[in-house]
Formats: structure tokens, C-alpha cells, sequence
């Protein structure tokens, strides 16, 4: 079986691919350049290891998207029948790890993760009568504190956490003396609700395999091998993670240090270009492109050549042909989007290509509305990938408040419930008495036994309250979807 599979992959793969592959003697480092494969490379290797005799569940292999994740397992399964439950995100990962281990460091298993809407309301009540605009720098405040200065907040040693917040409060342009009380806060109100945010299942893991050994050897033990796709985009706290996981060398990490481009959140591009040194690691290089045509990938690496501190390498394309490179500039968005329908037309009209095959990338969302409107309007197809329009819908939103409020008891999430859905019966003043006492509920479904005696409450009210209860105990009996449901509010 195993020399079936190594003439396979020598038939599907370059001499640099195979060569990523097929080592294991130690520490490696995967330079790969865009279109060259390394999505490729991490999956055949899974499929190498596993086809070697090691268990598919004992292999972790990390990535920044679900996407990507999900990807890697389906091309893995294909290979090796095979589907390891350790392919995943970092979050993920975390956790996973965190559900089994985090009792040692007080977190319950039950934990809930904030979503980017739960920091927003709970940095709104922290922030009572400040702008949105100050509140989102809050956010990104707390976001940079957490990722890139881990060893003070893990050791909560406030005569360096209270200087850094007013150091970083003033390069967002925020008021440098209430940055730290608001971020303790925050910390106090996230505690309340039993919530750890998308920075705290980093931070918390780190913290688990940094002074609890025990744990960490536990989880070292049980991992054989370890690969990291997109390494250049993680920072400190991912990059210390992964240095207590990996033992004896058991380890792979993929990136391309011309690809960073997560720096806004904390990435630090230094972590790949230390890896060989750091951990003496062997490097392979993938040059080749199998994505785009010569010309592209020869200006791309002209113009990228230009960037300081590199790991230098020799892109090359695999496909010869040499389409001239075009570039053009317009006033604004508006002008930009009326003339790239043009261009679309000429290409399906007169180079014979089909709209599906044609791709316009644009540098953040509101430009994507304009050009979608003017690509409709001319009668060109369109089809938006990554779009996450759906889940902002008001009603999609109340959907999973609900079932947040169901099958995890998520006081926050009955709070957030109650301001977006209309409740016969309550008007402004209404609904602020019943969040008082929703504050004071050991259950989510207890709404009713709190508010069924008081006095404060109109009868129309109450009944009200018993239809939410009803709807909370009916869609509870599903237990066969609990499992789903759990898994679909954490992806």
C-alpha cells in the first residue's frame, strides 16, 4: 500500500512538493510561493503520515479559515478514507482543548464564545453615552493588548497592563485614562455572562500549557505530528502555543511571507522568518506557480521584490503564455465600477470567456456593493463569494439569539433577544424592568417563575413571557439536534 501511494504522489507531485511531503527527520519549513501548491502539500503529507501507520486523530494540523479546514478534510478522506477530527482552525482547536482541560485554570466546560456582536453590547454597556467609533477602538485596543503583550495579562501585572493601555489608547486616539479601567471592565462584565471572546481561546490555551505542565506534556504526548498552514499570519500568542505543542521536532509549518496580510491583527511576519534559526529547521521552497500565466506572476514578484525583510525566493510560472499585465487608474469607486463591466463584456465577447471563469477582487466591501449594482445593471452575472450578508439579516440574527438562549442558557444572548425582536405588550420602559431581572436568573427559562409575581408587570405582559417560555421548553425536546445546533453556534 505504502509504495502504491509513493508512486502516486511522485506522479502528482514536483521534486520540491515531494521532498515537503516525505520529510520527517525534524523541524520543516515550507516556503511556497502563491499557486504553488501548498494546500497540496499539507493534505498529501496528512494522507503520507497516516498511510505510515500514525492515527489519523493524533494528527493536528491548524489553518486560519473553516474554509480551508473543511477543505483539507475532504481532500484527506479522499485520499486515506480517512476524516482526522483534528484538522482545524487555531480557534477551534482552542477550543476543543479548552472544553477538556480548562477546569484546571477555572474555566467551565459549558463556556460560551462571544460573538463579535456579544463584545459590541457588552463594550456598549461598559461605555455607557461614548461614540461607536470610540467603543470599536476599544475593541481593537483590548484585541492588540491580549495578542501582543500575553505575559502581562496572563500574570495580571497591572504596573505594566495600565501603561500599555494608555500607550495604545493614544496611537487609536482614545481618552489614554479611561482606556485601562474600561478594559477591566470588559474583563469583569465578559466574566459575568461566562464568556471567553475569540482572543480569550488563544490566550486561556496559552495559559493552560504554560503553567499547568502536566496538561501540557498530556497534550504533547497525545500529538504525533503537527503541521501549520499560513504560518506567517500568526502571532506571538499562536506562535508560543505551537512551540509547546511540538515535541522533538514533529512539526511542519507552511506560509509565504509575501502573503502576510493579517498584520492589523496582531500577525507577526517575524515568527516565519525566525523558524529555521529558532528550531534549525529544514527549509523547501515551492517556485512554482500553477495558477497564473508568466507575465502576471513575473510583475507580481517584481513589484513584491521591493519589500524588506524577506525570505528571498524565485517565483516561476508553470503555464508560459504572456498576457499582457493592464493597469488603470480612475477618480473613484463609481468611475471604477461603471468601466470594469466593459472590460468583463470584452473578454466574454471577443476571447471566447465564460463570465465564471472571470474574477474581480476588491480591497474591502463597500466598494463590492458599487460594483455589484453596476455588474446587475448591465446585465453580467454575478455571484458574490464570502458575502456574510445572510447572517446580518434581522432575522437570522433573532434565529440564532434564540437558539443561543436554548442550548447554551445565554443570559446575554436573552438581553440581545429582547432589544432586537418585538414583545407584545412592551414598550421602552417595559422592556428595561424586565432586563433588570433578567439579570438576577440562574436559567434562561426561569423568565417566567421571576416575572410571574410582579407587580411591575401588566397581565398582557405575562403572557407574553409564558409564550417565550413555551417556544424556549418546545424547541428544547429536540435533543437529537442539540449536538448540531451546539456545533453550528461555535463554527
Amino acid at each position: 500500500m505504502m509504495q502504491k501511494f509513493i508512486r502516486f504522489l511522485k506522479q502528482n507531485t514536483t521534486k520540491e512538493q515531494y521532498e515537503a511531503i516525505t520529510y520527517t527527520k525534524g523541524p520543516l519549513l515550507v516556503t511556497a510561493g502563491a499557486g504553488s501548491g501548498k494546500t497540496r502539500v499539507i493534505t498529501f503529507k496528512i494522507a503520507y503520515l497516516i498511510k505510515k501507520g500514525l492515527s489519523p486523530d493524533r494528527i493536528l494540523a491548524v489553518t486560519f479559515t473553516n474554509k480551508a479546514a473543511n477543505e483539507m478534510k475532504e481532500r484527506v478522506k479522499e485520499l486515506t478514507g480517512f476524516t482526522p477530527p483534528w484538522i482545524r482552525t487555531f480557534h477551534s482547536a482552542c477550543v476543543r482543548i479548552l472544553r477538556k482541560y480548562g477546569p484546571v485554570i477555572g474555566i467551565k466546560p459549558e463556556f460560551k464564545i462571544a460573538t463579535e456582536t456579544d463584545q459590541k453590547n457588552m463594550i456598549k454597556e461598559v461605555m455607557k453615552g461614548q461614540k461607536e467609533r470610540e467603543r470599536k477602538r476599544m475593541l481593537l485596543l483590548i484585541t492588540n493588548l491580549k495578542n501582543n503583550h500575553p505575559a502581562y495579562v496572563l500574570r495580571q501585572d497591572h504596573r505594566f497592563i495600565q501603561p500599555i493601555c494608555r500607550k495604545l489608547a493614544l496611537q487609536l486616539r482614545l481618552k489614554a485614562n479611561g482606556a485601562y479601567y474600561y478594559y477591566l471592565d470588559y474583563e469583569k462584565i465578559k466574566k459575568k455572562y461566562e464568556y471567553l471572546d475569540f482572543d480569550d481561546l488563544l490566550l486561556k490555551s496559552l495559559e493552560l500549557f504554560q503553567f499547568q505542565p502536566e496538561v501540557r506534556k498530556k497534550v504533547q504526548n497525545y500529538f504525533e505530528y503537527i503541521l501549520v498552514d499560513e504560518y506567517q499570519d500568526t502571532n506571538n500568542v499562536q506562535e508560543q502555543i505551537i512551540g509547546h505543542l511540538m515535541r522533538k521536532g514533529n512539526i511542519t509549518v507552511v506560509g509565504d511571507d509575501y502573503q502576510s496580510i493579517y498584520g492589523f491583527r496582531g500577525a507577526v511576519i517575524q515568527n516565519f522568518l525566525d523558524f529555521k534559526k529558532k528550531y534549525q529547521a529544514k527549509t523547501v521552497v515551492l517556485g512554482c506557480n500553477f495558477r497564473s500565466v508568466k507575465t502576471i506572476v513575473e510583475a507580481s514578484s517584481k513589484l513584491i521584490k521591493n519589500n524588506l525583510g524577506q525570505v528571498h525566493k524565485d517565483l516561476y510560472a508553470y503555464d508560459k503564455t504572456e498576457i499582457p499585465v493592464c493597469i488603470k487608474s480612475f477618480e473613484d469607486e463609481y468611475q471604477e465600477a461603471q468601466c470594469i463591466p466593459g472590460i468583463i463584456r470584452g473578454l466574454a465577447e471577443h476571447r471566447g470567456c465564460d463570465y465564471k471563469d472571470i474574477a474581480v477582487l476588491y480591497r474591502s466591501a463597500y466598494i463590492s456593493y458599487i460594483l455589484q449594482h453596476e455588474l446587475i445593471k448591465q446585465g453580467i452575472p454575478v455571484i458574490v463569494v464570502g458575502n456574510n450578508f445572510f447572517f446580518k439579516k434581522k432575522e437570522i440574527k433573532i434565529i440564532i439569539l434564540f437558539l443561543r438562549m436554548v442550548f447554551q442558557n445565554d443570559k446575554l444572548a436573552l438581553m440581545q433577544f429582547l432589544e432586537e425582536n418585538f414583545l407584545k405588550g412592551f414598550g421602552k420602559k417595559g422592556l428595561e424592568r424586565l432586563k433588570k431581572y433578567v439579570e438576577t436568573l440562574s436559567t434562561v427559562s426561569d423568565i417566567v417563575k421571576e416575572t410571574e409575581c410582579g407587580k411591575e408587570f401588566t397581565r398582557q405582559q405575562k403572557m407574553t413571557l409564558r409564550a417565550l417560555k413555551e417556544g424556549i421548553e418546545t424547541v428544547k425536546k429536540y435533543n437529537k439536534s442539540a449536538d448540531a445546533i451546539q456545533a453550528f453556534l461555535e463554527a
